[in-house]
């Protein structure tokens, strides 16, 4: 899982990280949510997603590994629904 953090909300903290003395930065931090309805109050407000998680998405590297990936899909499809066969074959005979 990845945490993704808002590009916006992270310029800010690399800014403040690096201008900042250590031992500021959270106060420095609560104090700009105190003050940021007074200083922009008057623009209209948009949501931010500060911090996200997102699971990584599969990525297939190549034409032949898509190719294996579509190859094992079917095969797996298709046993399966041999063993349906099966199964509803094996249930007829018992009645």
């Amino acid at each position: 899982m990845d945490a993704v953090v808002d590009r916006d909300v992270k310029a800010v903290v690399e800014f403040i990280q690096t201008h900042i003395a250590a031992s500021h930065l959270v106060g420095v931090a609560e104090g700009v949510v105190q003050l940021a309805p007074i200083i922009w109050g008057r623009y209209q407000a948009e949501p931010v997603n500060v911090l996200a998680f997102e699971y990584p998405q599969m990525r297939a590297s190549s034409e032949n590994e898509i190719s294996q990936l579509t190859a094992i899909g079917c095969s797996l499809v298709a046993g399966h629904a041999r063993d349906d066969s099966a199964a509803a074959a094996g249930a007829g005979e018992r009645t």
